[in-house]
């Protein structure tokens, strides 16, 4: 099993999953109990939903810049 705990950061996570070729981690807390599992389609949802509020947030600061 491979797994990471609650607090590694995402880059890390990414990491381990090309390192052993998983598209599934065990999320672990600091008991060692599990938590969750982290899979390669939640990081690719929560990075669209992040590159959407980034874009909607460079369009607000544009506009700002315009006026």
């Amino acid at each position: 099993m491979v797994a990471v705990s609650i607090y590694c950061e995402v880059e890390d996570a990414v990491d381990t999953m090309n390192d052993y070729k998983i598209r599934r981690l065990v999320v672990l807390d600091p008991d060692d109990k599990v938590t969750g599992i982290l899979t390669t389609d939640d990081l690719g949802f929560r990075l669209r939903n992040m590159s959407e509020e980034l874009a909607m947030k460079y369009m607000a600061l544009n506009s700002r810049r315009r006026k």
